[in-house]
């Protein structure tokens, strides 16, 4: 289940202020969620249905699912995000 993996909205923004093993760690998340569609991956609710989340360690990654592309748009902490 490859698909591709695209980075828009603020997510650059947000992967610079990360630490160098945190970014690490949510660009590998990433890749292989993208790669094999595995990881800890669930759908968000109300205003944000149709967005996913990823969680990787105290950091949420949210996710557009469109056509054969995974948009990633931000990543925020736990008790900040959405």
């Amino acid at each position: 289940m490859k698909r591709a993996l695209r980075y828009e909205g603020r997510i650059v923004k947000d992967l610079k202020r990360l630490d160098a093993e945190s970014r690490a760690r949510v660009l590998s998340a990433l890749e292989r969620f993208a790669r094999t569609g595995e990881g800890d991956v669930h759908p968000l609710k109300g205003e944000f249905a149709g967005s996913y989340r990823l969680r990787v360690g105290k950091w949420r990654v949210c996710l557009l699912p469109e056509g054969p592309q995974i948009i990633a748009y931000q990543i925020d902490n736990r008790g900040e995000a959405y």
